[in-house]
């Protein structure tokens, strides 16, 4: 019995070791399915936080509506891949 005590207190320790907290406030935006093809040198993350808040866009728009905006001036982005 104390054996198997034991084994539990092992087992609830290493769960609270498998949950991490980021560093960062977001959501997380990508999940690798697998690290395989990662070398020890190359470190590929497991998962990708980001944060919807504050994003940079570049984008091509014509002459005629660049008459109509000016820079640092707000906008709304909408996406046909992204639609919310």
């Amino acid at each position: 019995m104390e054996q198997l005590q034991l084994q539990k207190q092992s087992l609830e320790q290493q769960a609270k070791e498998l949950i991490v907290h980021s560093e960062i406030g977001g959501i997380v935006v990508e999940v690798s399915e697998s690290t395989e093809g990662a070398s020890q040198t190359e470190q590929h993350p497991l998962i990708l936080i980001g944060t919807l808040d504050q994003m940079v866009v570049e984008g091509i728009i014509s002459e005629y509506d660049s008459l109509k905006i000016e820079e640092e001036q707000s906008c709304t982005i909408s996406s046909e891949a992204l639609p919310d």
